[in-house]
């Protein structure tokens, strides 16, 4: 039997699920458009929650350095930008909606270490937030924060802790 919140998922409404579940991938779509587009897709949300998602995604220690900033643009699927700073964007994407089960599928993998370790532990530190981070770089520190590790070799389980 599988539960989120005290609800078995086969009870939960589909269209819920999906607002409360997102997956960040190593490749990220992003339109030819700016920033905020790239985050909000066209919803309008409080510059109070632009601001939280840009903090918690690291979007903004790289703002400065775009002509425009948040009005900047991101060129063809965000061609005018790095792999990280296009993670970036999808994490913000997903923050700013208030996700409550966040799958980091090699989802911090384009980003240099110390930076995808600050991230990381943000959503670590995050109350309202569950976690599953798929890498194959583990990150020092920060697995004995997790409340499992899984470790695969060769496709099969090596150790559980």
């Amino acid at each position: 039997m599988m539960v989120w919140n005290g609800m078995e998922l086969h009870e939960l409404d589909v269209h819920k699920l999906r607002e409360l579940v997102t997956g960040i991938h190593q490749n990220t779509f992003l339109f030819h458009d700016t920033i905020r587009f790239n985050i909000c897709l066209g919803e309008e949300f409080s510059e109070k929650s632009v601001k939280e998602a840009l903090h918690v995604s690291g979007v903004d220690r790289f703002l400065d350095t775009v002509p425009g900033g948040l009005e900047g643009q991101c060129g063809e699927n965000g061609s005018q930008l790095s792999g990280g700073q296009r993670q970036r964007i999808a994490l913000a994407r997903a923050m700013i909606r208030g996700v409550q089960f966040l799958i980091l599928d090699e989802g911090v993998s384009a980003i240099d270490v110390a930076t995808a370790n600050e991230i990381e532990q943000e959503l670590l530190d995050m109350q309202d937030l569950t976690l599953l981070t798929i890498t194959h770089r583990i990150k020092d520190g920060l697995t004995s924060q997790y409340d499992r590790v899984l470790l695969l070799e060769n496709g099969r389980l090596a150790e559980k802790a």
